[in-house]
């Protein structure tokens, strides 16, 4: 004759009936997305097989924090809670359960204890929470071909704006290599030195195009860990967001780069060609030793100086301020207008000078030496009798 389980029996029945379940649910949990080989299987529109596995990678710890957050949130936490609707249920059965049967269980006995936990309220919503979470790695998989063809494309997209940089910094190389086969180089170095410094300053907030994809995958693994610590799963959108953000800002970066180059690229041209026109060229330069004179005895400021003025007058002035073996147009100019005198005030001097009409004469009596004699004279005696840009004499 059989007898009825006692309450205490009925107890530790549902205990283990419920431990076994939560057993089954957490293996079940834990493999999900387990199966690396599976993964890639599904991810044959990833085109590289590093990709493949940075994507099986990122979906496996995916799939393990949100199982461990259920697991840990959600699951484990309602045991006592399983168990007392599973001891309800085996109360609530009619034949109540016996000692034998439970003691010695059928396959039947079995499948009726198995099938108790996931029967129970407790028990449907766990299995909700788990189906979600199976759903949400399932579709996180479904969408990586998708996300990964985004990620591509914006590397694309950063390269060909990149090309726009190419030209231009290649140009401000051979600007400087134009200035360095020059006559006494060091000068057009000086000359253009602020614009080259701008230019490579431009190049150099430039960051490395090839960090971006290293930024995007960790922007979007972050959004997803993020995401698993809240509870909640990504859009689309926001996986999407989250690739495009670090390209879009390296994007909008280049776009302000090549808005700044070209106008430095620009100023390094005026720059240069100011230089070259006046002073120095390829083809020689004016007096080597004028150009040398005038730094030596003003600073690097009067490039600057000479480079302002119309391209004619600076021709003149460093043509009559350079021989200095049968003139002295060159001491005679720097004791009128000595090492201090502001910049400005050169220039308007320089002007000047440009104005000077060269001595002529009719005579045909005079030697080349004592014709070249009279000029050097001529020219010297204009510079001594040149007012200040307010009119003042010079009192030697």
């Amino acid at each position: 004759m059989t007898t009825p389980a006692p309450d205490a029996r009925l107890r530790k029945t549902a205990e283990e009936s419920v431990q076994r379940w939560l057993d089954e649910t957490e293996r079940a949990v834990r493999g999900v997305g387990a199966d690396t080989e599976a993964l890639r299987k599904h991810m044959t529109g990833v085109t590289t097989e590093q990709r493949r596995t940075w994507w099986a990678q990122r979906v496996q710890d995916d799939a393990r924090q949100s199982g461990e957050r259920l697991l840990r949130d959600v699951i484990r936490p309602r045991r006592a809670e399983l168990a007392d609707q599973v001891f309800v249920l085996l109360q609530q059965k009619d034949p109540r359960p016996t000692e034998q049967e439970l003691g010695r269980p059928t396959e039947d006995t079995r499948r009726m204890l198995a099938g108790l936990a996931p029967a129970t309220a407790a028990g449907g919503e766990i299995l909700a929470r788990v189906e979600a979470a199976t759903d949400a790695v399932a579709e996180l998989i479904g969408r990586v071909p998708t996300l990964d063809a985004l990620r591509t494309g914006k590397i694309a997209e950063l390269a060909l704006a990149r090309q726009s940089l190419v030209s231009p910094f290649a140009h401000v190389d051979q600007v400087v290599a134009a200035a360095a086969r020059l006559a006494l180089p060091e000068y057009p170095q000086m000359a253009i030195a602020d614009e080259v410094a701008a230019c490579t300053a431009v190049r150099g907030a430039l960051p490395d195009e090839r960090r971006f994809p290293e930024d995007s995958d960790r922007a979007l693994r972050q959004a997803m860990d993020e995401a698993v610590h809240r509870g909640a799963d990504l859009t689309l959108e926001e996986q999407r967001r989250a690739i495009v953000g670090p390209f879009d800002t390296a994007l909008a970066a280049t776009a302000k780069s090549i808005e700044e180059i070209t106008v430095r690229v620009q100023a390094l041209d005026a720059a240069f060609g100011a230089y070259t026109a006046r002073v120095s060229s390829a083809q020689g330069t004016t007096d080597p030793w004028t150009v040398k004179e005038l730094v030596g005895f003003y600073g690097t400021e009067i490039l600057g100086t000479l480079c302002a003025l119309p391209v004619e007058d600076a021709r003149k002035v460093l043509m009559r301020l350079a021989d200095r073996q049968r003139s002295e147009a060159m001491s005679q100019f720097q004791r009128r207008w000595p090492a201090d005198t502001p910049q400005s005030t050169l220039r308007w001097a320089f002007s000047r000078l440009a104005e000077y009409v060269p001595y002529r004469t009719d005579r045909t009596d005079l030697s080349p030496m004592e014709l070249m004699e009279l000029m050097a004279a001529h020219l010297s005696s204009y510079i001594r009798s040149m007012r200040g840009p307010n009119g003042e004499r010079w009192e030697p």
